[in-house]
């Protein structure tokens, strides 16, 4: 009840700002995202899997998920605040939060590569390689 007082207390900017009803408008704006990060997945199969990326192509790229990440951290936090409705299609604020993490990750991958140091040391211990004694 303490949430439904304040929005009268801001008047007509919530309504502006979020809408009459802010959980039907997030979950709209989920879905859009999700369609989003989609498109962007086929478009990064065929440029950056199935060819050898252009430096544009990597430029792109890094623009596009930098955007989808952004839009991510930014809907999770509206979830976090206002809730997301139950829906038909099932997509709950895990859904939201894991696929943010997957394009984290693959920003990691592509545009923050590892240190050779750092990539000898993870070999080494998946692999359990003995160092050579000197």
């Amino acid at each position: 009840m303490q949430a439904a007082a304040q929005r009268r207390n801001w008047g007509s900017a919530v309504e502006v700002i979020l809408g009459p009803a802010p959980q039907v408008a997030l979950y709209g704006k989920v879905v859009v995202w999700f369609h989003k990060v989609e498109l962007f997945r086929r478009q990064e199969e065929d440029r950056m899997y199935r060819q050898s990326p252009t430096p544009d192509d990597l430029a792109l790229h890094k623009e596009l998920l930098l955007r989808l990440m952004t839009d991510g951290e930014h809907l999770t936090r509206l979830i976090e605040h206002h809730g997301l409705l139950s829906n038909v299609e099932g997509i709950t604020t895990e859904d939201v939060k894991a696929t943010l993490l997957s394009l984290q990750a693959d920003y990691r991958g592509w545009h923050q590569p590892m240190p050779d140091s750092k990539r000898a040391q993870i070999l080494s211990e998946v692999f359990d390689v003995q160092k050579p004694s000197r």
